[in-house]
């Protein structure tokens, strides 16, 4: 993960590495939990479509401005499916807590948790 974060000058927050140690991305029924591709670590890091890879993390960046007031220090690593074309991403602060904020395009509400850890997000979610 050291090289990973240093090849796409993406500093992850502790639990994500943690988390990213343990489970490297997957998709649990609508909830996507992104990953690091194994080509993304590599210099130039760039997607390998020929094989089986989670969402990589790092596109997180350019993805989180689809969502309702993302906050500039906060880590877009999950997201998931709400109605035919609605998504709630979810985002880590550096300090460990997770939010969920909608798109434009779902009638929800515009967020939802927070959660003090990672680990009570996912207990919630899979209810």
């Amino acid at each position: 993960l050291g090289t990973y974060q240093q090849v796409n000058d993406f500093p992850l927050p502790g639990p994500i590495v943690k988390l990213l140690t343990h489970l490297n991305g997957c998709n649990i029924l609508d909830l996507s939990i992104y990953g690091t591709p194994t080509s993304m670590a590599q210099n130039p890091p760039l997607l390998d479509r020929s094989r089986r890879a989670p969402l990589d993390i790092s596109s997180g960046r350019h993805w989180r401005f689809e969502y309702t007031n993302p906050h500039e220090n906060e880590v877009l690593f999950a997201s998931r499916n709400v109605g035919d074309s609605g998504q709630i991403g979810y985002f880590m602060n550096p300090i460990g807590s997770v939010i969920g904020r909608g798109n434009d395009t779902i009638e929800v509400e515009e967020q939802s948790g927070p959660w003090d850890n990672i680990t009570d997000w996912l207990e919630s979610e899979l209810e």
